[in-house]
């Protein structure tokens, strides 16, 4: 597979291109050097210059944007293949599928702080009720 950057640079040589790509993808100094063909301290000298610092920013911005969008086109089979697992006429293989998904979305605790609509205010009364006596009761005793 050939890597290009998203937005063509010219202010950087082919060299530094391949460098800021590999650096956006995660590589290490090292990695990146042996890759492109240069040392160490030249990796570290271009990583001095904003430009280069700008193009690798971009590409993993673009980079990050690419695996969300190939992540959203699974996302379709995997919720027809976990439907599938959940209907399966093997209980032991539909309570793994049911486990999984409540894991995954945090259904799986009873603790609300956990919840991961907590932040959009989808608390029940009673936990707020609860949260508000548990707060009363701290600050009346500060030894518990």
């Amino acid at each position: 597979m050939t890597e290009k950057m998203r937005l063509d640079n010219c202010d950087l040589s082919p060299k530094q291109r391949h460098a800021a790509i590999l650096l956006a993808r995660g590589y290490t100094v090292s990695q990146t050097a042996k890759q492109v063909g240069v040392a160490e301290t030249t990796i570290y000298n271009w990583k001095t210059d904003d430009y280069f610092i700008e193009d690798i920013k971009d590409e993993a911005r673009c980079y990050v944007e690419d695996i969300r969008a190939t992540l959203a086109t699974y996302m379709t089979p995997a919720m027809d293949k976990l439907r599938t697992l959940i209907d399966s006429e093997d209980p032991n293989i539909a309570l793994k599928a049911i486990d999984r998904i409540l894991k995954a979305t945090g259904y799986d605790t009873f603790e609300p702080e956990r919840h991961p609509y907590r932040h959009l205010g989808l608390e029940t009364p009673l936990y707020e009720e609860n949260e508000r006596e548990r707060r009363i009761q701290a600050l009346c005793n500060p030894t518990l």
